[in-house]
């Protein structure tokens, strides 16, 4: 099995429906544990309250940054006139936080890639 050391998560293109390509495509990768952490890290603020550490996490800024990990780049999203959606942090967010359709393709999409990952991981064990 060979490995890019240079980049070892690369992104993954994904048609939005395997039946009709033509409707659009994501590019995405899977959010390792590492990353998860720091972002996690990132996004949590700690303060003392009687004497105890507490911790916070900004969640909307943690998701914003997760989805900005995982999506690489789109073609074929566009908005309601026709005109493409360019692929920025902003709109990664405001889609996976506003759109339950793109939310649920994302997800389920992403879901596929960990199956996929698994089923490798599985394979590269019995070889």
């Amino acid at each position: 099995m060979r490995f890019d050391l240079n980049n070892l998560n690369p992104g993954t293109w994904l048609d939005i429906d395997e039946s009709k390509p033509e409707d659009g495509a994501i590019c995405l990768r899977v959010l390792n544990d590492d990353t998860r952490r720091k972002l996690h890290k990132k996004h949590t603020s700690r303060k003392f309250v009687r004497g105890r550490q507490l911790e916070e996490l900004s969640e909307p800024a943690f998701y914003a940054d997760m989805w900005d990990y995982c999506i690489l780049d789109w073609k074929g999203i566009c908005d309601a006139d026709g005109k493409p959606v360019p692929c920025t942090a902003a709109n990664k967010a405001l889609l996976m936080a506003e759109s339950p359709v793109f939310a649920n393709i994302v997800s389920g999409l992403l879901d596929h890639l960990n199956i996929e990952a698994a089923r490798r991981a599985e394979e590269a064990e019995k070889n």
